[in-house]
């Protein structure tokens, strides 16, 4: 499933759990500069996927 823009909380991760998605796709809609791609791909990380 591949969730609304924006960042994912582990809240989120845990509501799409519940409805038995077992995997986000996250999408890039707009150009990033290099820090924003970083920021991008390590916050789910840091958020969410360490929690599970």
């Amino acid at each position: 499933m591949t969730p609304p823009s924006g960042k994912i909380t582990l809240n989120d991760a845990k509501r799409y759990a519940n409805l038995g998605v077992d995997r986000l796709i996250l999408l890039l809609r707009r150009r990033f500069g290099e820090a924003d791609l970083k920021e991008f791909v390590s916050q789910p990380g840091e958020t969410v996927l360490r929690h599970f």
